[in-house]
């Protein structure tokens, strides 16, 4: 199946609400009536998760807005990683590319429209390997002259890959047993060597920091906006990963911006590097307040308990 425009692949399980906000947005581009959608529907785990699926699968019968309206409903719970895997796999047997997104994206009306442009801009281009839709949290010189910029810290949070191009990182085959690579993967990027280092010891695949050591050894990058075209509403208690946090839903996004001044080149900026190191060092710092926070306030319920 050929179209003009990527399709665009969701993940969803019980969030109704998150579904629709994100769906809604999509509908706010001017491509969506011409992009096919696919929607990855996970079976219940649980007997009390049925009703909240089904009333998922009744909801995404009914979108319109779309050039089609496709949904892939799981027979039996296959867990996140399983669906949205065996789901890319049916979106690129019939496609040479896709935009991917999970429930709780909200997107800009221009989303689709970068998204696109990057995908066609970057095709031919071996090192490049995705396009990312947001921007992390950092400042950015009034001084630097693009819309865009390259780096090898991903984010999942409405992103887009080439079938030519993409590897599977939950295969069997992908390796992360290079000790010469990794000792160098932890001295550039710290912060996402932890990350992968929990995904080997816990043995919890984690998809950011495999990609982020995908990127690393194979020298490639992704391609992200100077102002996000992505805002995130998961980070409410809602979701299988995240924490609880007002910090990302309050990161708006300018509705008219669309990227038009790119890098003659495929390099990575000196000061968004710094500036991108920087904040997931906080990040880091963030986390580890969370937790002993949550060690605290249990100690001092079962202190309190025990008086």
């Amino acid at each position: 199946m050929n179209n003009k425009f990527a399709p665009i692949l969701i993940s969803v399980y019980t969030r109704l609400g998150h579904l629709k906000r994100c769906v809604n947005s999509l509908k706010l581009n001017k491509i969506s009536k011409d992009s096919d959608l696919y929607i990855v529907s996970d079976a219940p785990c649980k007997n009390e998760d049925i009703p909240l699926v089904d009333e998922v699968r009744e909801y995404i019968n009914s979108i319109t807005g779309f050039n089609s309206v496709n949904l892939l409903a799981n027979k039996n719970n296959l867990g996140g990683i399983k669906s949205i895997r065996d789901a890319r796999d049916v979106v690129f047997s019939r496609y040479d590319r896709s935009i991917f997104m999970e429930d709780d994206n909200l997107v800009s009306p221009q989303f689709l429209t970068y998204m696109n442009e990057m995908l066609t801009k970057y095709e031919t281009n071996d090192s490049i390997y995705t396009i990312c839709g947001y921007h992390f949290r950092i400042n950015i010189s009034d001084n630097y002259p693009y819309d865009i910029y390259f780096s090898r810290s991903f984010s999942a949070w409405g992103y887009a890959l080439w079938k030519s191009k993409y590897v599977d990182i939950y295969s069997d085959t992908f390796q992360m047993n290079d000790k010469s690579a990794l000792k160098r993967f932890k001295k550039t990027m710290t912060f996402g060597y932890e990350v992968l280092r929990r995904d080997m010891e816990s043995g919890n695949m984690i998809g950011d920091a495999r990609i982020g050591y995908l990127l690393f050894r194979n020298n490639q990058y992704c391609v992200l906006p100077t102002k996000t075209l992505v805002t995130n509403i998961g980070h409410d208690g809602s979701g299988l990963h995240g924490h609880v946090t007002d910090d990302y839903i309050n990161q708006k996004f300018d509705p008219a911006f669309v990227p038009s001044r790119f890098p003659p080149e495929v390099y990575e900026d000196k000061r968004i590097k710094r500036e991108l190191k920087r904040y997931f060092a906080v990040s880091r710092y963030k986390k580890a307040r969370r937790v002993c926070g949550k060690i605290y306030r249990s100690l001092r319920g079962w202190l309190t308990s025990k008086n």
